[in-house]
C-alpha cells in the first residue's frame, strides 16, 4: 500500500527538500482573477504562451482529461491588454468545472474530484555563482537543464502512484499550464515575497518547483497561512537604508501605530546574531507564523506586529529585493512587470535590449539580484529570530514566534496515520545534477561574443541557457561591451 509517509519518502529519496499535498480542485477566484489582471496590463511582455490553455491553468484537473484541446482559451490573446473583464467572465465557468475523469477512475478509489496536488522544491543553490571567465550566469542554469533532471528523477515515483493506485499521475515542471507556486501555497510550503518568488522558511527561494498531479487521493496539508506580504508601512520606509550607510537606524520621526510603536526597536548587528541555529533543525509547522528578523536587520525596517497574521509575514517590512532590482521590475505592491525584468530580457525577450535598461557587470544571462539580495535565501543561516522582538513586545507577539522543533514535523493533520511522516532536514546542498559547469563558469565576455551555433550548441547542451538561442546570447553580450 502506497501512503503518504511512503510517497514522501519516495520524492526525498529523489531529491525533494520539501514536499506538501494540496487537494485537487480549480484554484481560487481570487487567483484566477488576479492572474488575468495581470496578462490584461501586458506586464507579462511578450510571454504569449502565459496566455495560453487558461481553462488548465485554472483547474489542472484538465490536464488528466483525455483528449483536451490544445488551442489556447483566449481565442483573442492580442485583446488581453484591453480585455480583462471579458476574459474573466470566459473562462471563470471553466474554472469552476469538475473534470470529466469518470473513464480514468482509479482502482478502488473516490470519485476523481478527491485527487491531489503533490508540490515539491529542490536545491540549487551551490555558493558558487562567478567563475574565471568573469560572466554571471542565473544560479539555476549554470548545472544541467532541471526539466530533464527533475523529470528523471519523478519519473520512477509517478509510476509507483499509478501501479499502486490505478490513477494517472502527471509530472509537470514549469512547462504545463499550472500554478506552481499557488499549489505551493496550497501545500504548505512556503510563502510568496516581494520577488514574486516562493520563499521556503529555512530554505529560501534558490529551488526548483515540480508537481505530481493524480487522481489519487492522498491527505492534504495545511495550506500557508499570510501568503502574501502586506503593504510596507511609511516608517520602515521612513528609515530604510540606514544599515547600509553605515549608521545606526532612529526610530521614525513621524508617529508609529500603538501596535508598531509598541515593539518598534532598531536592530543592531547583536541582535541579528542572536539567531539560534537550531530554528529550523526540523521541517517548519504545518503553517508557521513567521517574523521577519535579518530582513529587518538589514533593511532598518521596524517588525510591525498586529492581529492580522498577515503582518507576521517573512518579508515584513523588507524591500530589499526591490531596491535591489536594477531596472525597478518590482514595485512596493508586490507586483512584477516582466517588460522591466533583466531575467526576461536575457533569456526570453526576442530582439534588442531595449533603450534605457541597465545590465550589471557581467550578468549574461538572467538576473538573481532580487534573490541575492534577499535574506531569506542564504542557506543554513535562520530567516527567522526572536531576538529581534523588543523586551517590550506584546505577549502575543512573542506567543507567535516559536521556533521550529521535531515535535512539529510530526503533527501532520493525519495523525492517525500508519506510519509517522518522515523528516526533512533543511540543506542548501544542490543535487548533483545543478553543480555548477566549469566550462560556463569559465566562459568570458569576448567568447561569448565570439561563439558559433556548433560551439553554443555543445557548450549549453543539456542546459537551461538554450533558451536564450545563440542569437540571444550574442544580444547581450554586445549590450554588455556598449555598456
Amino acid at each position: 500500500m502506497l501512503t503518504k509517509a511512503s510517497l514522501i519518502e519516495k520524492l526525498r529519496q529523489a531529491g525533494a527538500i520539501r514536499v506538501g499535498f494540496a487537494p485537487l480542485a480549480p484554484v481560487s477566484d481570487a487567483a484566477r482573477d488576479h492572474y488575468l489582471q495581470w496578462l490584461a496590463q501586458g506586464r507579462h511582455a511578450s510571454m504569449q504562451y502565459l496566455e495560453h490553455h487558461l481553462p488548465i491553468r485554472f483547474n489542472p484537473a484538465l490536464l488528466l482529461t483525455p483528449n483536451q484541446p490544445s488551442t489556447p482559451a483566449a481565442s483573442q490573446a492580442s485583446s488581453l491588454a484591453s480585455q480583462a473583464s471579458p476574459l474573466a467572465s470566459q473562462t471563470s465557468p471553466l474554472a469552476s468545472q469538475a473534470s470529466p475523469l469518470a473513464s480514468q477512475a482509479c482502482r478502488g478509489a473516490p470519485a476523481p474530484e478527491e485527487g491531489t496536488i503533490i508540490s515539491m522544491a529542490f536545491p540549487y543553490y551551490s555558493g558558487q555563482a562567478k567563475g574565471s571567465g568573469g560572466l554571471l550566469f542565473a544560479r539555476y542554469a549554470l548545472g544541467d537543464d532541471y526539466h530533464e533532471v527533475l523529470r528523471r528523477r519523478l519519473q520512477p515515483v509517478a509510476e509507483a502512484i499509478t501501479a499502486a493506485t490505478g490513477c494517472p499521475a502527471r509530472i509537470c515542471i514549469d512547462t504545463a499550464p499550472i500554478m506552481e507556486r499557488f499549489w505551493a501555497i496550497q501545500a504548505g510550503l512556503g510563502y510568496i515575497g516581494r520577488h514574486r518568488q516562493l520563499i521556503i522558511p529555512g530554505i529560501g527561494s534558490h529551488i526548483f518547483l515540480a508537481e505530481i498531479v493524480t487522481t489519487a487521493p492522498f491527505p492534504p496539508d495545511t495550506p500557508t497561512s499570510s501568503p502574501f506580504p502586506p503593504p510596507i508601512s511609511e516608517a520602515s520606509q521612513a528609515c530604510r537604508g540606514a544599515i547600509h550607510r553605515g549608521r545606526a537606524p532612529k526610530a521614525p520621526e513621524k508617529a508609529l501605530s500603538s501596535d508598531a510603536a509598541a515593539i518598534y526597536r532598531a536592530p543592531t548587528s547583536d541582535s541579528a546574531r542572536m539567531a539560534p541555529e537550531e530554528a529550523f533543525s526540523a521541517k517548519p509547522p504545518v503553517s508557521p507564523v513567521h517574523l521577519s528578523s535579518e530582513a529587518g536587520a538589514a533593511s532598518c525596517s521596524p517588525v510591525l506586529l498586529s492581529s492580522d497574521a498577515q503582518a507576521m509575514h517573512p518579508c515584513a517590512n523588507c524591500r530589499r529585493c526591490i531596491d535591489a532590482c536594477p531596472n525597478k521590475a518590482l514595485s512596493v505592491q508586490g507586483g512584477l512587470d516582466a517588460n522591466l525584468c533583466l531575467s526576461y530580457l536575457t533569456i526570453e525577450h526576442r530582439g534588442p535590449i531595449p533603450a534605457g535598461i541597465r545590465i550589471p557587470a557581467g550578468r549574461i544571462y538572467g538576473c538573481d539580484l532580487c534573490l541575492e539580495a534577499c535574506p531569506h535565501s542564504r542557506p543554513n543561516e535562520p530567516a527567522c529570530s526572536p531576538a529581534l522582538l523588543s523586551s517590550d513586545a506584546s505577549p502575543d507577539a512573542a506567543a507567535i514566534y516559536r521556533a521550529p522543533t521535531a515535535d512539529d514535523a510530526r503533527q501532520a493533520p493525519e495523525k492517525n496515520a500508519e506510519e509517522p511522516l518522515p523528516e526533512f532536514l533543511p540543506s542548501s546542498e544542490p543535487l548533483p545534477e545543478f553543480l555548477p559547469r566549469p566550462e560556463i563558469l569559465a566562459l568570458t565576455l569576448e567568447e561569448a561574443l565570439n561563439l558559433t551555433q556548433e560551439r553554443f550548441s555543445l557548450l549549453f547542451r543539456h542546459s537551461s541557457i538554450k533558451r536564450a538561442k545563440l542569437l540571444g546570447l550574442l544580444r547581450t553580450a554586445a549590450a554588455m561591451r556598449k555598456a
